[in-house]
């Protein structure tokens, strides 16, 4: 298990104080309740990762937080955590990876271009073509993903239901000894964005299979 707190110096960034952890749960077991192994009883190993920040103070920071940048923190943790399973379970370099995303993007969306432009040269409609593209667009954002592109969608968020003991996504009671950065004074324990039970930015966990 690893644990830090970090900050920023620069007004500009959205994350200006926080903390979090990083916990790698082998399996003991074949109750995949107690310690995250697989139902075949094969081993691997569970990732649990959970981290809180303060963000910006001025006025309308913590909406534009709440709403966009929180989000999309969660969302490209996420995405990172599956580039990094697909490493070490299919060997697959996280440069590589990237390549085969924008590759899966790309084509989802030329795609939805097509079908736009092919909607548009038979009705004679610009508007037609537009919101045709928009609609095979949505759709296609419903296919699953190429099983060697990573997404976010493999990570789990929540734990999983039923989860009890080390497999529960608890942040661990080091989070609340760990010194501040740089001569920042120390934080309340108790305040919500650095308690040391429930930090509201934990993003669950992601299982990467042992060869």
């Amino acid at each position: 298990m690893s644990a830090l707190r970090f900050a920023s110096d620069s007004g500009w960034s959205p994350l200006q104080e926080g903390a979090g952890y990083w916990r790698y749960l082998p399996s003991r077991s074949e109750d995949p309740a107690a310690d995250g192994a697989s139902a075949d009883g094969a081993p691997h190993v569970t990732f649990v990762t959970g981290y809180d920040y303060r963000s910006w103070r001025w006025r309308g920071g913590a909406q534009l937080d709440r709403f966009l940048v929180r989000p999309f923190v969660g969302w490209l943790t996420a995405w990172s955590f599956d580039r990094l399973r697909l490493w070490a379970e299919r060997g697959i370099p996280p440069e590589r990876a990237l390549v085969h995303g924008l590759a899966e993007v790309a084509v989802r969306a030329g795609a939805a271009a097509l079908a736009g432009v092919l909607d548009a040269a038979v009705t004679g409609q610009a508007v037609a073509g537009v919101l045709t593209a928009g609609v095979v667009l949505m759709f296609s954002a419903l296919v699953p993903p190429c099983p060697v592109t990573p997404a976010a969608r493999r990570c789990r968020r929540r734990p999983r239901p039923g989860a009890r003991g080390r497999a529960a996504a608890r942040s661990p009671r080091l989070l609340a000894a760990l010194a501040p950065p740089s001569d920042r004074p120390a934080p309340s324990p108790s305040r919500k964005h650095l308690s040391p039970r429930r930090p509201s930015g934990n993003l669950g966990t992601i299982t990467l299979e042992q060869s």
